[in-house]
């Protein structure tokens, strides 16, 4: 269950961030409905006193030649996670800014960047 409410809460929180994101994320390998894009994925690590790390990778694409859209999106993004905190009924959880890459691909076109964030998130039981 905290599986699925934490995902709906991300996937929220980065469309709020900007509103050509609004109908543009998706978790994983969704198919994207056109650019620019993010997608995101998390990991969880073991559980230490209640506390369930948790690292969260989100990616920002776009296409084109000009990496000024995709770079205020991502910064938009940061924002967004960038000690946030959530609670509800089922969880909690605060959120911390780590890392930003830029992520080279094959298709020159393809600009893409690449933002970590890190989790405490706890069950609320």
């Amino acid at each position: 269950m905290k599986t699925e409410v934490l995902k709906k809460i991300i996937k929220a929180r980065i469309e709020g961030a900007d509103t050509i994101l609004s109908s543009r994320v998706s978790y994983i390998d969704s198919e994207p409905r056109g650019y620019p894009y993010a997608t995101f994925e998390f990991d969880e690590y073991p559980e230490t006193s209640h506390r369930i790390p948790v690292r969260l990778e989100v990616n920002v694409i776009d296409y084109g030649v000009n990496s000024q859209s995709v770079d205020e999106l991502a910064d938009k993004v940061q924002t967004a996670f960038d000690n946030y905190n959530y609670i509800d009924d089922d969880i909690q959880f605060i959120s911390y800014k780590g890392s930003r890459n830029i992520i080279r691909e094959e298709d020159k076109k393809i600009i893409r960047r690449r933002l970590l964030f890190e989790l405490s998130l706890y069950e609320r039981r």
